[in-house]
C-alpha cells in the first residue's frame, strides 16, 4: 500500500514537472518584451499607410502620444512619424539615414510587412529587416519590431495572402528573438480577435474598414498594444487620468466613465454620421480576380481605386 503511494506521488511529480516545462516552453524567449522610457525619450513610428493613416484625432499615433503625455508628463516624450503608403521594410535600408536618423530618435518603432510580402521574397524580406535593425542599433537606437497585420479579416485562413503573411509575421519574431528586441506581434493579436470577433467570417469591418487600413476599433486596439511595449521607471508610473488608454486594457474595455447607461449615447456619437463619407457606402472588393470576374459577368467595366503611391490595391 506504502509503495503504491509512493508511486503515485512520483507520478505527480512528474506530470507537474512536465507541466511547468511545458509552460516555460510557451512563454516569450525574450527576456523583456518592452522598452523602459528615459526623460526626453523620441519614439519615431517607421510605417507604411497603417502608420501614415494614424496621424488624426482618432488614429493609434496620437492615441498613444496623448497616453503616454497624460500617464508620464514628467518624461516629456516626443511621438514624431516616418511613413509612406505601400512603403516596403527592404525599400526604406537605403533611406533610413536621411530620413529617420536624422530626426534622432531614441526609439524606433519599425511597422508594416504588408507591402513587402506583395513584392519581396521571404529571404529578401528577412535581409532586409535584419539590416535595417543593424543601422538603427549602430546609432544606438532602441528598436521594436511588429509583424505584418492583414489584407482580409477573415479567420479561416482564406484570405488571399495568408500564407505569405503568416510567413513574413515568423521571420519578424525570429529576427525580433534572434536580436533579442521587443516584439509587438499584432498579426498573432489580429487573429486572435478575428477568431473570437468574426463569427461570419467577413473580410472586413471588425478591425479595418478594407481588409487592410485600420477602422476606429483597429486603431484603438492597435493604440492599446503599442502602449504594451513601453514601460516607464517606477517613480515615473501613475495613474492614468480618465480617458486615458491603459496599456494592460483591451480594445474592449472602453474609456474610464463609460457605463450601460451612456454607452448607446456615446456610441452613436462617434459612429460615422450619415453622408459623412460616402465612399465607405460603396461596396468595394477587396480582391482584384473576383472584382474582375464579377464585371465579366455583368457585362460592366472595371474601376480599380489605389491609394498611397500603390499600384493596384495591393499594397497598404
Amino acid at each position: 500500500m506504502v509503495a503504491r503511494i509512493l508511486l503515485m506521488l512520483l507520478a505527480l511529480i512528474v506530470v507537474l514537472m512536465q507541466s511547468g516545462a511545458a509552460a516555460q516552453e510557451k512563454e516569450p524567449a525574450s527576456p523583456a518584451n518592452q522598452v523602459e522610457l528615459k526623460k526626453g525619450d523620441h519614439i519615431l513610428f517607421y510605417g507604411d499607410s497603417l502608420t501614415d493613416g494614424s496621424r488624426g484625432p482618432k488614429g493609434w499615433v496620437t492615441m498613444v502620444r496623448d497616453t503616454l503625455k497624460e500617464k508620464h508628463p514628467g518624461l516629456g516624450v516626443e511621438v514624431s512619424v516616418v511613413a509612406v503608403g505601400g512603403y516596403c521594410i527592404v525599400d526604406r535600408v537605403k533611406r533610413v539615414d536621411n530620413e529617420v536618423l536624422a530626426k534622432k530618435p531614441t526609439i524606433v518603432v519599425i511597422q508594416g510587412g504588408v507591402p513587402d510580402a506583395l513584392r519581396y521574397k521571404r529571404d529578401q524580406f528577412k535581409a532586409g529587416l535584419e539590416e535595417l535593425i543593424d543601422i538603427l542599433q549602430k546609432a544606438n537606437v532602441r528598436v521594436v519590431v511588429c509583424s505584418c497585420t492583414s489584407l482580409g479579416e477573415k479567420h479561416d485562413g482564406s484570405n488571399r495572402i495568408d500564407p505569405a503573411l503568416d510567413d513574413f509575421a515568423e521571420i519578424a519574431r525570429q529576427v525580433a528573438k534572434d536580436k533579442r528586441l521587443p516584439l509587438n506581434d499584432l498579426r498573432t493579436v489580429f487573429k486572435e480577435h478575428w477568431k473570437k470577433n468574426n463569427p461570419d467570417n467577413k473580410p472586413s469591418g471588425i478591425l479595418t474598414y478594407d481588409g487592410n487600413h485600420f477602422n476606429d476599433a483597429g486603431n484603438k486596439f492597435v493604440a492599446v498594444h503599442m502602449l504594451k511595449m513601453f514601460k516607464a521607471s517606477a517613480k515615473e508610473t501613475s495613474t492614468p487620468k480618465s480617458g486615458a488608454l491603459a496599456p494592460d486594457r483591451e480594445s474592449a474595455a472602453g474609456p474610464a466613465g463609460l457605463s450601460a447607461d451612456n454607452f448607446a449615447q456615446l456610441r452613436q456619437q462617434i459612429r460615422p454620421q450619415p453622408g459623412e463619407s460616402r465612399w465607405l457606402e460603396i461596396p468595394w472588393l477587396i480582391d482584384i480576380h473576383e472584382a474582375r470576374q464579377r464585371a465579366a459577368a455583368l457585362g460592366k467595366p472595371l474601376f480599380v481605386y489605389s491609394g498611397g503611391g500603390a499600384t493596384g490595391i495591393g499594397a497598404c
